[in-house]
Formats: C-alpha cells, structure tokens, sequence
C-alpha cells in the first residue's frame, strides 16, 4: 500500500473501506470507472483536500457508500441492495451474461 495521508479524515475512511471489503486502491479505482487504476493510491498518497468533489462522488460510488459519510463521516457509511447487504449495485463491478459479448460485436442478448 502506497505512503498514506491519515491525518486526513477522508483517506482514514477510504482506508476504512478498502479493508472493510477487502479490496486493494486499485480495486476500487477500476470499481469507480477511474480512467487511471493508480487513482485511488494517488489520493490516499496525497490527501483528498486537493481532488475534485466529482472524482470523490464517483469513488463513493464504487465503494458503495454514501458520499456524506465518506466526505463528512456523517451518516451510515454503506449503500444497501434490496436485500439488505452492503455494498449497493454501484459497488460491484458490472459483469454481462456470458456470451452476451464476442469480438465481433454484441451477441446473445435478444
């Protein structure tokens, strides 16, 4: 794990995440759509006080937690899915049916 900022509440919370579902920062940056998967180690290398409030919206996403807890700590930290389990539909990564994609294109998907 890269040198971290835990002075900084947020990066204490992303920290508290990745081992919370035992992910590793670049995990959670291909979870969040980060088009760098070395986003998420730059903010905990470098503090969140600099990173744009939409990158932070987004990283929430991926974590499956609310953005105000992981901004703010306030509230309940994890999304729910509809049958209670953390994480929320933004948490996982989005997986196709099998075969639903080939190389040469969509197939088997109606």
């Amino acid at each position: 794990m890269p040198t971290q900022r835990t002075d900084d509440p947020v990066v204490r919370r992303i920290l508290e995440v990745l081992e919370a579902r035992g992910w590793t920062p670049y995990e959670l940056s291909k979870r969040a759509n980060f088009s760098s998967t070395s986003q998420v180690a730059g903010i905990i290398r470098r503090g969140a006080d600099r990173t744009a409030r939409d990158t932070l919206r987004k990283l929430a996403a991926g974590a499956g937690v609310r953005e105000p807890w992981l901004l703010k700590g306030e509230g309940p930290r994890d999304l729910q899915d509809d049958d209670g389990q953390p994480g929320g539909a933004r948490g996982r990564l989005r997986t196709w049916p099998p075969g639903a994609w080939c190389r040469g294109g969509r197939r088997g998907l109606g």
